[in-house]
């Protein structure tokens, strides 16, 4: 017989929405278990890792069952943030899931190479959770979506003469 708690943890990149131009929000889900033969509590943190020129405007992390920090930490690229409350209880047996949804800025600032996910901080949407010492931290990672970057053209049929009629301009805009 197991008597004591044996906790895990493990995330999942679900999705980026656009939501606005330039604008996101990338959807993780961090799950916490406890296959052991006891209760056990942990302190759930989140650390964002997101590519260079990325930013981060706010986040929003929601739980059925486990206990959100309220209110959130401000949010930092690069920085570990609590999300659960102090100690939180898991029984034996039980399993917690937290959605974490954060907002960001694209820019086109962010070398192209960064957009996709490496498996290491600085690369893509990437994001990592931890509960200490109880589990190895977990990760996941979505690319970010290409930013426009948006020139514009203009050509004319010109030059004209006063009273010309058929004066034209064409403006192109591409996005390279």
């Amino acid at each position: 017989v197991y008597t004591e708690a044996a906790l895990g943890i493990s995330k999942t990149f679900n999705s980026i929405t656009q939501t606005g131009l330039g604008q996101y929000q990338a959807t993780y889900t961090v799950t916490v278990s406890n296959s052991g033969g006891v209760a056990g509590s942990y302190t759930l943190t989140d650390t964002p890792g997101f590519a260079a020129g990325v930013v981060l405007n706010g986040w929003t992390v929601t739980s059925a069952k486990g206990s959100v920090n309220a209110p959130l930490p401000a949010l930092i690229n690069g920085v570990e943030h609590q999300i659960s409350t102090t100690a939180t209880a898991i029984a034996a047996g039980d399993t917690h899931s937290y959605s974490v949804v954060i907002t960001f800025t694209a820019s086109s600032s962010t070398a192209a190479a960064s957009l996709t996910c490496s498996g290491t901080p600085g690369n893509g949407a990437y994001n990592a959770a931890s509960i200490g010492s109880a589990a190895p931290a977990a990760s996941a990672c979505g690319a970010l979506p290409g930013v426009p970057n948006l020139t514009l053209d203009k050509t004319s049929n010109g030059p004209w003469s006063a009273g010309q009629t058929g004066a034209q301009y064409v403006l192109t805009v591409t996005n390279v």
